[in-house]
This record gives C-alpha cells, sequence and structure tokens, in this order.
C-alpha cells in the first residue's frame, strides 16, 4: 500500500473511531471502587445494606448490614465502619465533621486548592474533583509509611462545614469503602 493511501485509510479509521466515542460515550459511574472515573468493573448489592443518618449535620450513607458503626467526639466528629473482624485491628472507613473548616463558604474545588497549597506533608500523588449525590466533592491518594495508600474524599456540609472520608486503598474492604462514600446523600 502506498504511504499516502495508508496514511488517508490511518486516519479515516482515528476519525471514525473518534466520531463513535463521541456518539457513544463509556458510561462512568460514581463508585469509588477501583479509581475515579473508572468504567465499573463489579457491583456490590447494596440492597440490605443498613442506613446511617446523622440529623445534626444533615448527611447520610449506607453500609453492610454486619458491619459495626461507632462513634468519637473531640476536635472533630468521627464516625467508623469496620467490617467483621478478619484479624487486623483499625481499618476501618473513617468519616471526619469539620464543622467550620470553610468559614468563606468557598466552593469545595477552591476549598481543596487552599488545602494542597497549606498541606505539602503527605504530597498527594492523584488529586481530582468529581460528583456524589449531585454534589461536587474532591479527593486526594497519598502514600502512608504506616497504613500503605490512602485516599481522602471532601464534600462540603451546609457551606461551611467539611465531611472527610478517609480510606485505605489496598484492603480486602476498600470497594466496600468507596461504595459506601458512593452512597452518600445529603438530608433534605
Amino acid at each position: 500500500m502506498k504511504p499516502t493511501i495508508r496514511a488517508a485509510f490511518l486516519l479515516l479509521i482515528a476519525i471514525t473511531v473518534v466520531f463513535a466515542r463521541a456518539q457513544n460515550p463509556p458510561v462512568y459511574t460514581q463508585s469509588l471502587g477501583f479509581g475515579l472515573g473508572a468504567k465499573k468493573t463489579r457491583s456490590i448489592d447494596t440492597s440490605k445494606w443498613k442506613v446511617y443518618r446523622n440529623e445534626k449535620y444533615g448527611f447520610q450513607l449506607k453500609y453492610p448490614e454486619n458491619w459495626r458503626v461507632s462513634e468519637s467526639r473531640g476536635t472533630a466528629e468521627s464516625v467508623y465502619f469496620r467490617g467483621p473482624y478478619r484479624g487486623v485491628i483499625g481499618q476501618a472507613l473513617t468519616v471526619i465533621v469539620q464543622v467550620n473548616r470553610n468559614p468563606r463558604r468557598a466552593s469545595i474545588e477552591e476549598w481543596f486548592e487552599e488545602q494542597k497549597r497549606l498541606v505539602d506533608a503527605k504530597k498527594p500523588e492523584v488529586t481530582g474533583c468529581f460528583t456524589i449525590a449531585g454534589q461536587p466533592a474532591c479527593y486526594f491518594e497519598h502514600n502512608d509509611e504506616k497504613f500503605g495508600k490512602e485516599r481522602s474524599v471532601y464534600v462540603l456540609l451546609r457551606q461551611t462545614d467539611v465531611l472527610c472520608f478517609a480510606y485505605g486503598l489496598q484492603t480486602e474492604e476498600s470497594p466496600i469503602y468507596a461504595e459506601i462514600v458512593s452512597s452518600f446523600h445529603p438530608l433534605p
């Protein structure tokens, strides 16, 4: 095949692929299980999950029926979601309510960018923004020397409070943690 004909043929294929993708874009989910924006590869049945509802801060989450939920109060209010004991203590999805952490009422994207500038200690390897329940959210991933790869997801509550979801990415429960985060809904 002559080089010009071959080049024209390859260009035609490239245009066809681009056009086909524009007409039928890949379906992305809000699931955080295996990477934000990734195609969903397996689904988790959440039909029998319980609902954790926090009236004080105005949100709810679904979690597996055999998991434990515990709360602690201090400088921030924390909720821990833990799966059945499998020989490892300490693995949990931690949900932290940071009251009045956004007093300027910035968008979550603006608040997140400001936080990244202020805190260089964890050196996020991956960052981005997406939506949960139609609400903007931002995340970062980093490697912790003690716990391995971790993800932190941030979403605003009532404009001034920040809700943080923190969990390990290299655990058996990681896909379940991500599904719990994906179940987040603000209360009306």
